[in-house]
């Protein structure tokens, strides 16, 4: 900020008792506060660098969190007595097979058993949800669209 420049207007704020305290603790007013704020969000290098202390910040908490999450995926597929392969089941595998699986019950009262299920996949409608799935999870290259595919049969124990 310039500091020749006038400073003609007022600014008020109500805060907590907390922040006031630190506020006094630290020994800093309002003014010294914005400006601080001010070149730490404006200067390019100086966002970039806070967004990069945010970045670590976080990322340290979502893998914390991810781990949470995978742990607590285990105990529910063994819940619903789905065996899974660390290697074969990703959470895309499991969503399509699941929806070729209800889809499946749909168009047979309610019924899918492997048979149906085979006849199923082999349907436009079954066709069309795997390559749907390979859209939504933007999956690229023949490749690892042919083992996507691959995976999905293995998960549901049709290979």
């Amino acid at each position: 900020m310039n500091e020749k420049e006038r400073k003609d207007y007022k600014l008020q704020t109500r805060v907590t008792k907390s922040v006031k305290d630190q506020v006094d603790e630290l020994g800093v007013d309002l003014r010294e506060i914005v400006d601080y704020y001010i070149t730490h969000n404006t200067n390019p290098t100086l966002k970039l660098k806070n967004r990069q202390k945010e970045l670590l910040k976080n990322i340290a908490e979502w893998e914390d969190n991810i781990a949470e999450a995978k742990e607590e995926l285990k105990e529910v597929n063994y819940q619903l007595g789905v065996p899974i392969d660390e290697d074969t089941a990703t959470i895309d595998v499991i969503t399509i097979a699941e929806r070729l699986k209800d889809n499946c019950q749909i168009e047979n009262s309610g019924k899918c058993d492997e048979l149906k299920l085979r006849n199923y996949l082999e349907t436009y409608r079954g066709k069309m949800i795997i390559q749907h799935g390979i859209a939504e999870f933007n999956i690229r290259g023949e490749e690892n669209k042919e083992n996507f595919r691959n995976k999905i049969l293995k998960y549901l124990k049709l290979d």
